[in-house]
């Protein structure tokens, strides 16, 4: 064999490796693709679901079937739908999520969002604002967590393009975390984190769960007239029914886990919170005055902690003192404007048994944080 020979059959070995190596990464990622599709266990192939039901709570309908919605898009996608004003809007966390016109009769819409930041407060009330159907009354349920810039300085911090209306002069304003949350629904079907959360729900559900996005539109999704009490699910105002077994979980096991709560420092939404965000403290300002200046009523919610978890958090340095402090910031900041704040974080107002577990009250202890507020109104 010369030594062309010898090349050549050296540089097309070469490039049968590189094509087999193409074809097999290739292959891999169609099949991680293929099986993220498949399975899609953050639902997020679901859009047209949030449309049918934001559409179906604006009807009236009590709806169920909708683990892993995206709570955000649901509620942007039910206040356009709106043709007039409601008389009260509420807005926080799954903290706020049992909140109906139990306290403030008439049309109420519940905006909760689970883990409600800075962002989601400004995405709802910028909803509102930009259709001029802004409500009689906003009642804000504020966390400790809204000022966590989870270690970020005030220099460094960025707002979403929803705060525009309400962002603090000199600071940068970026995308829009609804046009980021669409990109990174599509780079999901292509990463392995995905793929080993669609793994666990093969292994978990088996075939079945196959094909989400037909399957559940038509099957999982479903309009009832009345509450959906076994099965859970949201109301026409927007308020969670929780399932039987959350509802009727024993008060020993949430005592079990209040007791544990806020022993570590591993508290939902709290970490690396040493410092209220000077950023994220004037943009709620900000939103708080524009809705003052455009003649809302605002209403303040300090939604408190089981009894029990209050023992914990008060006595470990890494949550007591800034939970405290979120607190003072939003007691001396609502005095300033004649605002009602009613509830305290760490203030065992409620009791156990009106708790479904460590941080997530009940509606009895929102009817007694918020019924002075609501017998003046």
């Amino acid at each position: 064999m010369t030594d062309q020979s010898a090349d050549d059959l050296a540089s097309k070995t070469y490039r049968t490796y590189l094509y087999g190596l193409a074809a097999g990464f290739f292959f891999f990622m169609a099949s991680v693709v293929t099986i993220n599709l498949a399975y899609d266990p953050a639902n997020l192939l679901l859009d047209d679901q949030i449309k049918a039901v934001a559409k179906l709570m604006e009807e009236g309908n009590y709806v169920s079937g909708i683990s892993n919605l995206d709570m955000l898009a649901l509620q942007s996608e039910r206040i356009s739908l709106l043709r007039r004003p409601p008389d009260t809007v509420v807005m926080g966390s799954s903290r706020a999520m049992v909140i109906s016109s139990e306290i403030w009769p008439g049309n109420l819409k519940n905006h909760w969002v689970n883990g409600a930041g800075i962002f989601q407060f400004c995405q709802v009330v910028e909803g509102y604002a930009s259709r001029s159907i802004l409500p009689r009354r906003m009642v804000l349920v504020i966390d400790p967590w809204v000022f966590n810039a989870n270690g970020q300085s005030a220099e460094a911090t960025s707002l979403d393009e929803a705060c525009r209306r309400f962002t603090p002069a000199g600071v940068k304003v970026v995308a829009s975390s609804l046009d980021r949350q669409q990109t990174a629904k599509a780079l999901a079907f292509v990463s392995l984190g995905y793929l080993k959360a669609s793994i666990e729900r093969a292994r978990q559900y088996g075939v079945s769960s196959i094909a989400p996005y037909w399957r559940r539109l038509s099957v999982e999704t479903a309009a009832t007239s009345d509450p959906p009490l076994v099965r859970g699910g949201l109301a026409p105002e927007g308020y969670r029914i929780p399932p039987e077994a959350e509802r009727t979980i024993s008060e020993k096991k949430v005592a079990e886990a209040a007791k544990a709560f806020g022993l570590d420092n591993k508290a939902y939404n709290l970490g690396n919170f040493r410092e209220l965000s000077p950023v994220y403290a004037q943009t709620l300002l900000n939103i708080i005055d524009y809705l003052q200046n455009a003649g809302i009523e605002v209403i303040i919610g300090l939604a408190p902690y089981h009894p029990l978890a209050i023992k914990n958090l008060a006595a470990n340095p890494a949550y007591g003192p800034i939970i405290t402090k979120a607190e003072d910031f939003l007691r001396k900041e609502g005095a300033a404007r004649g605002i009602q704040v009613k509830g305290s974080y760490l203030s065992d107002i409620c009791k156990g048994p009106e708790f479904f577990d460590p941080f997530h009250p009940r509606a009895s202890c929102h009817l007694r944080i918020f019924r002075d507020a609501s017998l003046k109104n």
